[in-house]
């Protein structure tokens, strides 16, 4: 039901497709899921609201008021909106400026289908807002070059071969990038409590100028808040 309202699909719509299908499994899912969906914003708006149902009201409140007229928004970590998302962000538009960032390679057209098509799928609904919203856009700025890596040009040369194959090999000294292979996800964790505080004692950083990054939180979640218990760092 979330997914059908962030897409602006409504039981109406469910029904009306369902009507037009030969008798089949798909045409009988659409109806139940019709009357179900239907059934529960009946049951729902009779003494609350959902997440989707606020951000609609939202959407229909800021329309109204002049509050936010002339404020600047920025929107980052998004790569893609929903169509719902999508209707608020033209409201936006409509109030003030909206700086809005996305992981995306200059010059990709309509025919590339490699890491960045999502991104590229959601700016071109992104201009197609803006259209709509008949509002000027700024020329898109990309960012290139080791300087947003704090001159670390290992850092920039790792992002461009990261995805390419075969890859090219860094011929120069690298030193913001480091390799640890643990035996388990504990001394995993242990080496990185002790990087963090050799860092804060030694090189004058605070915990708040670095983060831990995981692709499976599942696995370490536990982990690092025990570890990092035990050597009295904040997470």
């Amino acid at each position: 039901i979330r997914e059908m309202k962030n897409y602006r699909v409504t039981p109406e719509m469910l029904k009306e497709t369902a009507g037009k299908l030969p008798q089949s499994e798909l045409k009988s899912k659409l109806e139940d899921f019709g009357l179900l969906f239907e059934n529960y914003q009946e049951e729902l708006h009779k003494a609350f609201v959902d997440a989707e149902d606020q951000l609609d009201a939202a959407i229909r409140k800021l329309k109204e008021s002049s509050f936010l007229n002339g404020s600047e928004f920025y929107l980052d970590e998004f790569s893609d909106f929903t169509p719902q998302q999508l209707q608020m962000l033209e409201v936006l538009l409509s109030k003030g400026e909206v700086t809005i960032t996305l992981t995306l390679e200059e010059g990709i057209d309509d025919q590339y289908s490699g890491v960045f098509s999502l991104t590229r799928d959601t700016d071109n609904a992104l201009m197609e807002a803006v259209k709509r919203s008949s509002v000027s856009l700024s020329k898109p700025v990309f960012l290139k070059g080791s300087g947003r890596f704090g001159g670390k040009s290992e850092l920039g040369f790792l992002e461009e071969e990261f995805y390419s194959y075969p890859n090219r090999e860094y011929a120069k000294d690298v030193s913001a990038i480091q390799l640890y292979r643990a035996q388990n996800p504990y001394e995993e964790m242990e080496y990185v409590a002790r990087d963090i505080l050799k860092r804060i004692r030694e090189d004058g950083y605070r915990y708040r100028d670095m983060a831990i990054l995981l692709r499976d939180l599942d696995t370490y979640g536990a982990v690092l808040k025990s570890v990092m218990a035990q050597y009295d760092i904040p997470v």
